[in-house]
């Protein structure tokens, strides 16, 4: 009986520091954070220049979003993973970063609502 116990807890152990070696070495760099906000960001601004009205905003944003992107993120590194934190002015937003994957920690996407407040001027 604790011969089967002791078996399972070890391979428990094995598998629990093979999944925290794997986050290790996949944990997402501030980097591949940026370039996935870049392409988010890209890909609202194409759904805007469809928009008469919006499309001088959307160039304009083009130009401007690649140089903020580098100064509104911040990265906090806890080795297994990565929080990353959008400061906009709307508020923060932040991403749990895991497996070469970002999950949101908050229900909103700040580029909708960006892009919902710019539609509701017009």
């Amino acid at each position: 009986m604790f011969s089967l116990l002791r078996l399972i807890i070890k391979i428990a152990f094995f598998l629990l520091l093979l999944l925290l070696v794997g986050a290790y070495f996949t944990n997402p760099s501030l980097e591949n954070f940026k370039a996935e906000v870049r392409t988010q960001v890209k890909s609202q601004l194409d759904k805007l220049s469809d928009d008469p009205t919006l499309s001088i905003i959307a160039s304009l944003g083009a130009d401007f979003s690649d140089d903020m992107v580098d100064k509104l993120i911040t990265r906090k590194e806890y080795y297994i993973c990565s929080v990353y934190v959008i400061e906009l002015p709307t508020g923060n937003y932040e991403y749990l970063g895991a497996f070469k994957i970002f999950y949101p920690l908050q229900d909103e996407n700040p580029m909708e609502k960006f892009i919902n407040t710019f539609q509701g001027l017009h």
